[in-house]
């Protein structure tokens, strides 16, 4: 669960809907947000109200900007050449022959973990590198929209559920062809690949050793990013991939539809068959697996909250048992993670 909340933290992404990353996580409107107003219709003073905001389900909240969106494709330009086919390829190979030699030699990830959990300074080392690997997630996101011919918009962060999420602002890639959307879908996580292969190469090139546990982290991140059960990345690429920009949105015309003596709502009805297969199954397992995890979190919410305060009050004394020997340096860390987890 530690680390499960460590990587959703820090990575999942916006989503004000359409297409995505803490994850990292994109900022486009959903559907309909735009215009309500019927296209030869004469005006009438009801078109003077402003159109309906859309809300979708799960969508990043309370945006702030970290790199305005003038500054994006410049700072994503020179990242560009990582997506010629032979440097992905040349890539992937790395990452995967770093992880084989890692598997035969079998590297404890556990043993990392265990010796991150008693050092405070090497907690909050992982917890940087993360957010390193997941800020560098989102300019993936942006390369990506640059390198199919699209102009992406701000990096920022926002409140996603209850985790802080960094999100890209990528609505341009809408006017790209479908090769383009999915080169901006999957620059996320083939970013957090080329990470996850710098960060194993350090390690195994005489690195601390809890660079092993951010290996492991920045790819346990990109397995998550790829399951479309949430708006995260695996979300994004399955609606570009079936033309479905709001998968949520089809959710509850899908369930009703299965009712007796219900007919096929024209959300639903409207769809190609093949496509409306796939949708009709991604909402037979999404919900399912939603309405369990959120069960599950509310039952081990006790004893997480439990956990955190027992965590907090050793970090402060310890702090104080430090400072007051007079070790201000050595006690610096344990306070620090005492504030942040505050």
């Amino acid at each position: 669960a530690p680390l499960g909340l460590l990587s959703a933290a820090a990575s999942a992404q916006d989503s004000t809907d359409g297409h995505c990353s803490a994850t990292d996580v994109d900022d486009r409107p959903a559907p309909g947000a735009q215009d309500s107003t019927d296209g030869g219709r004469p005006a009438t003073d009801a078109d003077d109200r402003p159109a309906p905001t859309a809300r979708p389900l799960l969508a990043l909240r309370l945006h702030a900007t970290l790199l305005p969106a003038r500054w994006v494709p410049a700072a994503a330009r020179p990242l560009t050449p990582l997506f010629h086919p032979p440097v992905i390829v040349a890539l992937l190979a790395a990452l995967a022959t770093v992880d084989g030699y890692l598997i035969a030699r079998r590297a404890d990830v556990g043993g990392a973990l265990a010796a991150s959990i008693t050092a405070p300074a090497q907690i909050l080392a992982v917890l940087a590198a993360m957010v390193a690997v997941s800020l560098f997630h989102e300019f993936g996101h942006a390369a990506g929209c640059v390198a199919a011919g699209g102009r992406p918009g701000r990096i920022g962060i926002g409140l996603y559920v209850m985790f802080p999420a960094f999100f890209t602002d990528v609505n341009d890639s809408y006017r790209l062809d479908s090769r383009g959307r999915l080169s901006t879908d999957l620059g996320g996580v083939y970013f957090s690949a080329v990470a996850a292969t710098v960060v194993a190469g350090t390690y195994l090139a005489g690195g601390p050793r809890w660079l092993l546990l951010v290996a492991f982290l920045a790819q346990l991140e990109l397995i998550q990013q790829l399951l479309p059960l949430v708006r995260m990345d695996g979300y994004f690429i399955l609606a570009d991939l079936t033309g479905v920009p709001d998968l949520f949105g089809r959710v509850r015309p899908i369930l009703l539809g299965l009712l007796p003596g219900r007919e096929a709502h024209p959300d639903v009805a409207q769809l190609l068959p093949r496509t409306r297969t796939v949708v009709t199954v991604w909402v037979a397992v999404v919900v399912p697996v939603l309405a369990a995890g959120l069960g599950y979190l509310a039952w081990q919410l006790p004893t997480m909250a439990g956990a955190t305060v027992r965590t907090i009050g050793s970090a402060w004394d310890r702090a104080g048992i430090v400072w007051g020997a007079g070790y201000l340096l050595f006690g610096r860390a344990d306070l620090f993670t005492a504030v942040l987890l505050t």
